[in-house]
């Protein structure tokens, strides 16, 4: 969280980060503001963005990608972002598309994950870190509005 918290005190972002009340306005936000992520992110083509995800819904899932982009060495990166409270179904949900990704589009494709939350719940911290889950990373933003969850 510190090496996002720093790159929002260097923008003139940092009022709407802490005041998200939808997870389409988080949405937005991060769509037009990919370089607080992770610098050289870019959205994927929004066009084929919108393809992957109405085939991504007639696989069962009822959801669809949040946000889909390429970093600066060319990889897929799922963005995948909670309102709130991050946990395992955040990590189900990326895991997923990162697999439909790589079967759909050709197998040599890179695609990894980040799960944006207010905060990461233990389990899910424990998961990440397990070298069975690659790919993966977390980035916590901060909230000024509400206090953490005492029971995480």
């Amino acid at each position: 969280m510190d090496e996002l918290i720093q790159r929002l005190t260097q923008s003139e972002h940092t009022a709407p980060l802490t005041d998200f009340k939808t997870e389409r306005q988080m949405q937005r936000f991060f769509a037009n503001n990919l370089e607080l992520l992770e610098p050289g992110l870019r959205l994927y083509d929004a066009e084929r963005s919108v393809e992957f995800r109405c085939k991504i819904k007639n696989v069962g899932r009822p959801g669809s990608i949040d946000i889909l982009a390429v970093d600066a060495d060319g990889s897929l990166v799922v963005v995948e972002l909670k309102l709130g409270f991050g946990n395992a179904s955040a990590l189900g949900q990326a895991m997923g598309y990162m697999a439909w990704l790589k079967k759909n589009l050709h197998r040599a494709v890179t695609v990894r994950a980040i799960i944006v939350c207010r905060q990461a719940n233990p389990f899910l911290r424990l998961a990440i870190a397990d070298p069975t889950c690659p790919n993966i990373k977390i980035i916590e933003y901060p909230s000024h509005l509400n206090p953490p969850n005492p029971l995480l």
